[in-house]
């Protein structure tokens, strides 16, 4: 479980049994036989039983804002916040980069999405695809379909699959079937492709319209006593 103030693991019935000290930690991956935590604000770690390990990226503090994990064959592929994707080996040495200088949209990082033997990175500029040897493909569609959003800031990537499902920062939510992306709006379901909500009508009582009133009568055990 992550948290501002620190990381703990737990059991089947919840019990903490292991609380960790770093903070804000946005992933936690198992790779070459121990834990590895990665912390915005306070670097790599590596968890060994009770013993937890700091592990120096570099100097700058780029280095120690990470934003995500991802294991790519026997390397341990780290974002983060202003020096691109880090290549990191079993022993926590750096054998690798892929920067903007690479080919990637920028080297302010967000999420590392593996699919189909590449590895998605959004970013605050786009979405670049990396092949898992460190080689950035500059024109992949789904880098493509990020250009044609109305902001560049992509914050997730996932697939389902041939379609492309994008998170931004303020424009939502977007998929893509094809070459055009599609904004999951206020009058779509995302679960359900092709079908609309109703614009509701002005003389519905306040507590029938949107999805908060379908949420609130199923939270109450009854169907939604709307027209």
């Amino acid at each position: 479980v992550r948290a501002v103030e620190g990381t703990a693991v737990h059991d089947a019935e919840q019990n903490v049994y292991a609380p960790h000290a770093p903070r804000r930690v946005r992933r936690a991956v198992a790779f070459a036989g121990s834990t590895w935590l990665a912390s915005h604000g306070g670097g790599l770690f590596r968890v060994d039983g009770d013993r937890v390990r700091s592990v120096s990226l570099g100097r700058a503090h780029a280095y120690v804002r990470l934003t995500d994990l991802a294991v790519v064959g026997d390397e341990l592929w780290v974002a983060s916040h202003g020096v691109g994707v880090l290549r990191v080996s079993a022993e926590g040495r750096v054998v690798g980069r892929v920067r903007q200088r690479s080919g990637l949209p920028s080297d302010y990082t967000w999420r590392l999405e593996r699919h189909g033997g590449e590895v998605f990175v959004a970013s605050i500029a786009g979405v670049g695809a990396v092949t898992e040897d460190g080689a950035v493909v500059r024109d992949h569609r789904v880098s493509a379909l990020a250009r044609r959003l109305p902001v560049r800031d992509v914050r997730d990537v996932a697939f389902a699959g041939d379609r492309v499902w994008l998170a931004t920062f303020g424009r939502g939510l977007w998929r893509a079937d094809g070459d055009r992306p599609r904004r999951v709006g206020r009058y779509e379901r995302a679960h359900s492709p092709g079908r609309r909500w109703r614009r509701p009508s002005k003389r519905e009582p306040r507590g029938c319209r949107g999805r908060a009133a379908e949420q609130i009568a199923s939270a109450r055990g009854r169907e939604r006593e709307c027209p």
